[in-house]
């Protein structure tokens, strides 16, 4: 199969790295791959032998804008909330998303978009006679499965659950629907209403790149979705840890890191997260987006960008915001795992890592105490959950999921 493909990864560095590793797959098989991401995302992109589409705004800027920090810090207590400050983000930064669609609308056979372009390309696709398969790291599809369910309303599988999801479609469709909407005006597509959208969305094939050994398919999906297992991409080559890094990991300590989520009050956070490993004589790597500087100290290493894969099998247990990429870095790692989540589908990570016995339940942001941060470290390490996460990661590691989500491309685009 020759089709030329390009890739819409709209995102930080966990959404993007699995698109990239998907693209090494797809690129292997015979097919002329380019990745569209934020424009600081080129040199991962081209490392990774394949071709770059700029976005035409880098992820630092984003990250540094107010609307999308009140989204990042302002979204723990409440999905609506959420909700709302995401169509701000939308809002504010649909035009480059826009100017790229049209810019490589003509130049590939075929696209693959994430979740805030499915829509988008959904149309274009369909208008112009152009493949297109969606990717998600996270199951945002409708199902009466609860484990299946980024928001259920009933841990019960229950027709409810899929009632509630249906409404989050429509919810979604309006989030991007500025980006859809510019799109179709530029290209002179006509204009699809809601219905007709969700329709068309609904039987377009879709990949989700996590083990079904962590989000068991449901029979209620379309045969057009795929569970494929995790995409993800080998520790660079000639990458080696630090003398100091190498020594301080040879004490198995925890790792603590929020990905791109920002820590606003770095002071206090570090404060907190030392008094906590101290009542508990633990030592932590950290690493995340800090405001300022990191914690400091003779418990804490600072560490910058470290391969997972390489640093997540040397550590006790892991800390994280509950991104797909880094609790599926765990999983496979095998360790234990507690999620912080912040936004998103993190917390739904959050209970997937507690429901399969590899971690205790998650620990919201805005409930971050001393006290409760110290509790869930505590039953992390205590060992209750380290004979799961083991048997887990061996079966995870196992899958080959940029293989099979491939091989379903191929299948469906002929």
């Amino acid at each position: 199969m020759s089709v030329s493909t390009c890739l819409f990864a709209w995102g930080s560095r966990g959404d993007v790295q699995p698109f990239v590793a998907l693209g090494q797959g797809m690129q292997t098989a015979g097919m002329r791959v380019a990745v569209a991401a934020a424009d600081d995302f080129e040199p991962l992109v081209t490392a990774a032998g394949l071709d770059f589409e700029p976005l035409g705004f880098t992820m630092s800027e984003l990250m540094a804008d107010p609307v999308v920090r009140r989204w990042l810090t302002g979204s723990s207590h409440s999905v609506r909330a959420e909700m709302r400050h995401m169509r701000d983000v939308v809002s504010a930064f649909h035009r480059p998303a826009v100017a790229a669609l049209v810019r490589l609308a003509g130049r590939y056979d075929g696209f693959v978009s994430g979740i805030l372009t499915a829509d988008a390309l959904a149309s274009v696709t369909y208008e112009l006679g152009k493949h297109h398969a969606i990717a998600l790291l996270a199951p945002g599809l409708p199902t009466r499965v609860a484990q299946a369910q980024m928001f259920p309303v009933t841990t019960r599988d229950s027709r409810l659950n899929h009632a509630v999801a249906t409404l989050g479609s429509y919810g979604t469709l309006r989030t991007g629907a500025d980006i859809r909407h510019g799109v179709e005006h530029e290209l002179g597509l006509p204009r699809r209403r809601l219905r007709a959208q969700l329709r068309l969305l609904s039987t377009t094939p879709t990949l989700l790149g996590a083990s079904p050994h962590v989000v068991p398919r449901p029979d209620d999906w379309a045969d057009e979705v795929a569970v494929t297992g995790y995409w993800t991409m080998p520790t660079p080559e000639h990458w080696q840890p630090s003398t100091e890094l190498d020594e301080f990991v040879a004490t198995r300590p925890v790792h603590i890191g929020l990905g791109s989520m920002p820590v606003v009050d770095s002071r206090g956070f570090g404060v907190l997260l030392e008094e906590a490993l101290a009542r508990l004589g633990l030592r932590a790597t950290v690493q995340g987006n800090w405001d300022g500087s990191s914690p400091r100290g003779e418990r804490f290493l600072a560490v910058g960008d470290v391969p997972h894969a390489w640093l997540f099998p040397r550590v006790r247990a892991v800390v994280h915001h509950g991104g797909a990429g880094t609790s599926a870095a765990a999983f496979q790692a095998g360790v234990p795992q507690l999620a912080v989540p912040h936004m998103g589908d993190q917390p739904y990570w959050g209970r997937r890592i507690a429901a399969l016995g590899c971690g205790p339940s998650p620990l919201k942001v805005h409930e971050l105490t001393v006290d409760s941060l110290t509790d869930r470290l505590a039953r992390l390490v205590a060992g209750d959950h380290d004979q799961q996460a083991d048997e887990l990661g061996a079966l995870v590691r196992a899958e080959d999921g940029v293989g099979h989500a491939v091989a379903r491309l191929q299948r469906w685009w002929g």
